[in-house]
C-alpha cells in the first residue's frame, strides 16, 4: 500500500513530535509498505540531507521537501496547496498525519484517511470538523491513550470502532556501548532524558538532588536556558550533571550507562514552545518506552494515563508527583536492592518488546 504522511513537524528539530514521525514512517515501510513523507522546507534549513541519520531510521521511505517561507503569514495554507498537488500526482492509497485540517484536505474518495490525535482541541471548531469528517471522510483516529480515547467519545461523539488506542513507542536498542558518565565510584547513576520545562521533571528531580547526596543524577537533554536556569538554582550541589543537549540517537548510550530512570511527571505538564497546553491527562511519553527498551528500573509518577502502562513493583515504581518523601523512599530501595531494579528492568522490556515497539505500534494501527 502507498502511504502518504502529511506533517507540518520542524525536522530535524528537537520535538518528540518530529521523533514521532520519521518513526512511523521507518515502522510503516518496515511493515511492507511504500511510504513518501511530505515536509515543510523552512528557508534556511540546513543540514537536511542527514534527517535519516539524525534520527537513527533506515532509508527505507522516502522524503519529499516542499519549500515554504516560514516568514509569510499565509506560509501553511501554501504548503497545503503545494503538498496536496504532490500528494494527488502521488496517488497515495492512505492518507495519514496529525494535523486534522490538512488530513482533511488530502483526503478524498480513491484513499483512506487516518488521523492521529494526541491532546484534546483547543476550540470548538475543530471539535466539530472531527466529528463531521469521521463519519463522512476519516477512516480511523489514532489517540495515544486509553484516557483520551474516553475523553473523545464522550466530548466528541466518535464511534468507539474508529478509534485506536496506540501509545507511543520506542526501537529496540542495537547499541551495547555505554556512555562515560564522568563520574567514579558504585553509587547509584539515576538518569533523566528530555526536556525541563514546566512539570517534565525538574521540581522533583531538584528537590531529590538536595536530600539523596547518595546519588548522582544525570541530566541529558534541555534547551541551553533552561539548563542555565537549573545551574544556577542548584550551583550549590555536587551530585548532578548537565550533560546537555544530545542528538536523539546518542541518548541511548546515557540510558544504558544508568543504573535507573526517572521520569517525574507533574499533575500538568506542558509541550515544548508552548506551557499553557496541558497535556498531563493524555500524555504517553515517548521517554517511558524508551526507558522499557533500555531494561532498566523506571521511577516515575503514579499518574492514571502512566498507569495504562505501568504497573507499580512489577515494572516500574510509581510515586505520588505531591509527595517527595515517596520518592526518597523509592530510591533508596532502589539503591539498597539490585535484584529489584534487575526485575523492574526485565518486566518493563518484556512488556516493551511485546506492545510497544515502533513496528508493533504501526502494525496495530493498519490492521485496526
Amino acid at each position: 500500500m502507498k502511504i502518504a504522511y502529511i506533517s507540518t513537524a520542524i525536522v530535524p528539530s528537537r520535538t518528540a513530535n518530529s521523533i514521532n514521525v520519521m518513526k512511523m514512517c521507518q515502522a510503516f515501510a518496515k511493515n511492507g509498505h511504500q511510504v513518501k513523507l511530505f515536509l515543510p522546507k523552512y528557508r534556511n534549513a540546513d543540514a537536511l540531507h542527514n534527517v535519516y541519520n539524525y534520527y537513527d531510521v533506515e532509508r527505507c521511505f522516502e522524503i519529499e521537501w516542499i519549500p515554504i517561507n516560514k516568514s509569510h503569514k499565509l506560509s501553511g495554507h501554501w504548503y497545503g496547496l503545494k503538498a496536496m498537488l504532490a500528494v494527488k500526482k502521488w496517488k497515495a492509497e492512505l492518507i495519514y498525519g496529525r494535523s486534522l485540517l490538512t488530513i482533511l484536505l488530502f483526503s478524498n474518495n480513491s484513499s483512506k484517511a487516518i488521523y492521529e490525535l494526541h491532546k484534546p482541541f483547543s476550540n470548538k471548531f475543530l471539535s466539530y470538523l472531527l466529528y463531521y469528517f469521521t463519519k463522512n471522510k476519516l477512516n480511523k483516529v489514532v489517540v495515544i491513550s486509553q484516557a483520551l480515547k474516553n475523553y473523545t467519545i464522550e466530548e466528541y461523539k466518535i464511534d468507539e470502532e474508529k478509534i485506536v488506542v496506540a501509545h507511543d513507542g520506542a526501537d529496540i536498542p542495537h547499541y551495547t556501548k555505554k556512555a562515560d558518565l564522568k563520574v567514579q565510584g558504585s553509587r547509584l547513576k539515576v538518569g533523566y532524558v528530555g526536556h525541563l520545562y514546566p512539570g517534565k521533571s525538574m521540581e522533583i528531580i531538584s528537590e531529590l538532588v538536595k536530600c539523596c547526596k547518595w546519588v548522582d543524577f544525570h541530566i541529558i537533554g534541555g534547551l541551553e536556558s533552561d539548563i542555565d536556569y537549573w545551574k544556577e538554582k542548584l550551583k550549590n550541589e555536587q551530585n548532578i550533571i548537565f550533560h546537555g543537549y544530545l542528538p536523539h540517537k546518542q541518548t541511548e548510550a546515557y540510558r544504558l550507562a544508568c543504573d535507573v530512570l526517572i521520569a517525574p511527571y507533574q499533575r500538568h505538564v506542558s509541550v515544548y514552545g508552548n506551557n499553557s497546553i496541558d497535556i498531563g491527562k493524555w500524555m504517553s511519553p515517548l521517554k517511558l518506552f524508551e526507558y522499557m527498551a533500555s531494561k532498566k528500573a523506571i521511577l516515575t509518577s503514579d499518574l492514571p494515563v502512566l498507569k495504562e502502562v505501568l504497573e507499580n513493583d512489577r515494572n516500574a515504581l510509581l510515586c505520588s508527583p505531591d509527595d517527595i518523601n515517596e520518592w526518597i523512599r523509592s530510591l533508596e530501595r532502589l539503591n539498597s536492592d539490585i535484584n529489584l531494579r534487575n526485575r523492574l528492568g526485565e518486566n518493563a522490556n518484556k512488556d516493551f518488546i511485546k506492545n510497544y515497539t515502533w513496528n508493533a505500534r504501526a502494525k496495530k494501527i493498519l490492521e485496526h
